[in-house]
């Protein structure tokens, strides 16, 4: 259910569990002074974000958990444009659903410019917060670059074209 079900979240749970965005069918809730949450992830759910990253690098990537499970939760992994970038990612017991922690990734690289960045979980048993990128280095390999030749307007069924690629590297 929602606007978003399948384009900017996967949420495998019917309703709403939560008090934010109540129009969508996300479970996220306000959690004091956390603010906006994700709770009650289930395995095969995902959040997608579209981020403008300015300069390409190895960034350490900080976010909000809070368990309520003896055992913890996850794991759960980043990617971006399709591609993980990251480990799996677990987290540990808080105490509690609402007793926030913070952990911390090094090395999550990242190319520059837009990109859709997705958080897809293997499993859920904890709810998520904010999340924060923080630039540590520069990428230690070039970036690939996609050069087509100029734009093209092509009109279907009627014409044709052919792009050169050649410029890539």
């Amino acid at each position: 259910g929602g606007n978003g079900q399948g384009i900017s979240y996967n949420d495998l749970s019917q309703g709403i569990a939560g008090d934010f965005r109540e129009e969508e069918s996300v479970d996220a809730a306000d959690s004091g002074n956390v603010g906006a949450i994700v709770s009650f992830i289930s395995a095969g759910e995902w959040l997608e974000f579209t981020v403008e990253v300015q300069q390409a690098g190895y960034y350490d990537f900080a976010f909000r958990f809070a368990s309520g499970n003896n055992a913890g939760g996850g794991p759960f992994h980043l990617e971006s444009d399709g591609k993980v970038i990251s480990p799996n990612i677990t987290v540990n017991y808080t105490g509690d659903w609402d007793n926030w922690q913070t952990r911390t990734v090094a090395n999550i690289p990242l190319k520059s410019g837009q990109q859709i960045l997705r958080v897809f979980f293997h499993a859920g048993e904890f709810n998520m917060g904010r999340m924060t990128f923080t630039y540590d280095r520069a990428l230690d390999f070039p970036q690939p670059v996609a050069d087509a030749g100029s734009n093209i307007l092509v009109t279907l069924p009627a014409t044709a074209k052919t792009m050169d690629a050649s410029a890539s590297f």
